[in-house]
């Protein structure tokens, strides 16, 4: 008990003094392999043993699928398909925020990875149109949230490595909170736009433009159903199921 508050200890300590937690992670761990005398061949092969493993190799393949999509531009046809959807409604932009996530999300499972490809196209749009920078940011990173809760999810594939549960019955179990927080944070955004006294202009609806952005976003909308159907019906596992998830990314 006393090593592990210590090791606690010092790892905040470096994070303290301005070190990179990897790398204050790292130094602990040299530390106290040195004070233990723990022969270096055991941290070798303990380090091998919880990489060498074929269900975490899921995650590295589906975070490789969603800088796909977003090195190829897929990203953006999901915003305007969002915003075709939701640009009419007071608070549009913030809503598409929303949903942009929550799609990105049903792709790649990364909360930073979230943030990073939906909020560099959407927080410069959201300031330019007239909304805050600070709730700009603050819609984007909670959006971003809903990444390891829609499937397919980092977070989840850890879990089922860990617990040996089912990763299909997992990915099942994350669409309805996925959705009814979705649902949730729109609903806020639109409060906060009433309370800000936002008065921004909205998009008029057209079927032409719904229609239009549906198709160029119609790849990237039928890949969650190939990762879902393929692990529930027990066609592929969860790592393979990445790597056809990949493969149709390229395609």
């Amino acid at each position: 008990m006393l090593q592990i508050l210590l090791i606690f200890i010092i790892t905040l300590l470096f994070i303290g003094l301005g070190f990179p937690i990897f790398i204050s992670l790292f130094i602990t761990g040299i530390i106290f392999i040195l004070a233990m005398d723990i022969p270096p061949a055991l941290v070798i092969i303990k380090m091998f043993e919880s990489l060498n493993s074929f269900t975490l190799m899921a995650i590295s393949f589906f975070i490789l699928a969603g800088n796909l999509m977003t090195g190829g531009k897929i990203t953006g046809k999901l915003v305007n398909f969002a915003n075709a959807i939701m640009g009419q409604f007071k608070g549009g932009l913030g809503h598409v925020n929303i949903v942009s996530s929550a799609l990105f999300g049903s792709i790649q499972g990364s909360g930073a990875a979230d943030a990073s490809a939906i909020g560099g196209m959407l927080i410069p749009t959201m300031v330019k149109q007239g909304y805050d920078e600070d709730y700009s940011v603050a819609v984007t990173a909670a959006s971003a949230m809903l990444s390891p809760i829609i499937p397919p999810s980092i977070a989840m594939i850890l879990y089922s490595y860990y617990t040996d549960l089912p990763i299909g019955t997992l990915f099942l179990a994350g669409y309805v909170p996925g959705i009814i927080l979705t649902i949730g944070m729109m609903l806020i955004n639109y409060a906060f736009y009433k309370v800000r006294k936002y008065n921004i202009p909205v998009i008029k609806f057209t079927w032409r433009n719904f229609f239009k952005t549906f198709i160029d976003s119609i790849g990237a909308l039928i890949m969650p159903l190939i990762i879902i159907c393929g692990i529930v019906f027990g066609i592929v596992s969860a790592t393979e199921s990445g790597v056809l998830t990949i493969l149709y990314g390229l395609f």
